[in-house]
Formats: C-alpha cells, structure tokens, sequence
C-alpha cells in the first residue's frame, strides 16, 4: 500500500474490522468489503472491476493516494515525528 500511496497509484484492500478508520476516511486507497474468507477472492475481482469502470474515481484516488504519502507516511514527515 506504501509504495502504490509513494507513486500515485490506485490501492485495492478489504475493509473489515481491523481496518483503521482513517483509510476508510482517507480517499487514499479503494475499499471493498471483506465479508467471508472464502468469499475474499471474489470480492477483490468485483473491487478491481470497478476500479476498471470508473477511470475518473481511479484518477481522484491516485491524487489522493499521492497527497495523503506526502502529507503522511513521506520519509521527512516519518522522521520529523520521531525527532
């Protein structure tokens, strides 16, 4: 997930119970629900479908995918915290 955030580029992952609420708030990263383990392969595919049909939500998660890096998880933001 770091590495899509660092470069701009459009995230999947499950949201389920130990997601953070901060990447369900974030716009950073595209979310879709967990449900079943044995459902999660299937609900991945329909995630990366729809992240296929809709180019112009993918390009605004991109966006925030690379502000929220910066603002956040940048190494000089890392660092400054730990200062």
């Amino acid at each position: 997930t770091m590495a899509a955030l660092c470069h701009g580029k459009a995230a999947l992952s499950t949201d389920g119970v130990s997601t953070e609420d901060y990447w369900r708030s974030s716009g950073g990263i595209w979310l879709t629900p967990c449900g079943e383990i044995a459902d999660m392969g299937e609900r991945l595919a329909i995630g990366i479908d729809n992240l296929f049909r809709d180019p112009a939500q993918v390009k605004e998660i991109e966006k925030r995918a690379k502000d929220l890096y910066a603002e956040r998880f940048a190494i000089e933001v890392t660092m400054g915290r730990l200062l």
